[in-house]
């Protein structure tokens, strides 16, 4: 029987994500695009935004901490015999430098890259046959914020899974977007997830 085999994996992430999407178009553009568009955009309160696939639905219960979470999960067909079935999900973390200065102590100096390093670490220590697709992934900068893009394999339980993780630094915090499939259907979802993972906006 088929249980959500992948929608749990983060819920011990010691950190969060956070997506944005820049737009400098006017209004009437805004709307046409949006129209258009197979994405929808989707917000925290008051703190981010992101794009996601407009048939991703709201989902709860994946992370306690995230404070986005969407995701698919395909019904389930039975009449397929050892059929498995397509999920994706995407969620937003958040970890804010204050936070971590109280955590870690105001010694301790943490940029994107040392971030970004902690939360391969911790995905590594979930992941049996973990390998990082970028063993030093670049650090970008655009409009002023700093990102690094993360491709990571892996198997958890019996299932062989794929992530696309989005890391981001501001003055604020760090922000991560998660985002993972199935091995089975990456290439299905890898255009979006990397859409997801690169639309961050704070607000």
């Amino acid at each position: 029987m088929k249980v959500f085999k992948i929608k749990y994996l983060f819920y011990v992430t010691f950190f969060t994500i956070f997506s944005c999407t820049n737009n400098t178009t006017s209004e009437i553009d805004n709307k046409d695009e949006q129209f258009l568009s197979p994405y929808k955009t989707v917000q925290s309160e008051e703190i981010c935004q992101i794009s996601v696939p407009k048939y991703f639905e709201k989902i709860n219960d994946i992370n306690p901490k995230a404070i986005i979470q969407y995701g698919y999960i395909e019904v389930e067909d039975t009449t397929k015999k050892n059929y498995i079935g397509d999920e994706i999900y995407v969620i937003v973390l958040v970890d804010y430098k204050f936070e971590l200065e109280q955590l870690l102590g105001d010694s301790v100096q943490v940029g994107i890259e040392e971030f970004n390093k902690m939360c391969q670490e911790n995905l590594e220590m979930i992941l049996d046959d973990f390998s990082a697709e970028y063993e030093h992934p670049k650090t970008q900068t655009e409009n002023n914020v700093k990102s690094i893009h993360n491709e990571f394999l892996g198997r958890l339980d019996e299932y062989l899974v794929y992530y696309q993780i989005g890391v981001f630094e501001t003055d604020k915090g760090f922000y991560q977007i998660l985002t993972w499939t199935l091995q089975e259907y990456m290439n299905k979802h890898k255009e979006e997830m990397l859409k997801m993972t690169t639309s961050f906006k704070e607000l």
